[in-house]
């Protein structure tokens, strides 16, 4: 298998697990933390302390495939080298940004491990809001990256322009998903779920690309 194809299929297959590992540990730390009252002494709502703590090492992992996929996806651009880079440290950036979120994860994760009351309620939450906050910031790098990544792909076939248009919508959902959490954490609305189809034709060109030879 020529090189190409090689890191394709590295990436491919670490967008996959990325995928799987997401939706298996799918959980919002915040609105579960929400209902939680210390004052009637009741015990934390079953099954929240593995659900945060599954949601930390789920994370944890996606951290360390994002920088895997941001290095295997550079040899994949070799007349393009300079661009690849800034790319490739765009996604680096988006996951140092996740990891120093954990931080703030770890410590409700601490926090859901003692008895509920005031201080440790406090102390989730905390963690749990400045988890969110901070992986909010960090899709701003998210969004360059795929921004980046679609002017990559730009200059090739028309199927490689298609999937640059639609990383790029992905890459403005982040942002504009991001900006609302942000300045307004009221509302709920978010556009990535949509957005986010760009990012599975991704992977379907990575595994395409890995899986037969010649300009796709």
């Amino acid at each position: 298998m020529p090189a190409q194809r090689r890191w394709a299929l590295v990436a491919g297959l670490a967008c996959l697990a990325m995928t799987v590992i997401a939706l298996a540990t799918a959980f919002d730390p915040v609105a579960a933390l929400v209902p939680v009252d210390p004052v009637d002494g009741y015990d934390w709502p079953e099954g929240l302390q593995d659900q945060v703590a599954a949601l930390f090492i789920g994370s944890a992992v996606i951290v360390l495939l994002d920088i895997v996929i941001a290095l295997a996806l550079v040899p994949l651009f070799p007349l393009r080298q300079g661009l690849a880079i800034a790319m490739a440290v765009a996604r680096v950036v988006y996951a140092a940004g996740y990891a120093f979120a954990l931080l703030h994860l770890l410590n409700a994760v601490s926090a859901t491990r003692d008895i509920v009351d005031v201080g440790t309620l406090a102390a989730a939450r905390a963690g749990a809001e400045g988890y969110r906050t901070t992986w909010d910031l960090a899709f701003y790098a998210f969004g360059a990256h795929l921004a980046l990544l679609g002017a990559l792909l730009w200059s090739g076939t028309m199927l490689r322009r298609l999937l640059a248009v639609l990383l790029l919508i992905a890459g403005a959902g982040y942002v504009v998903d991001s900006t609302l959490a942000l300045a307004m954490p009221k509302i709920t609305l978010r556009v990535a779920p949509v957005t986010f189809l760009g990012e599975m034709a991704l992977l379907l060109w990575l595994l395409g690309k890995a899986g037969r030879p010649g300009r796709n």
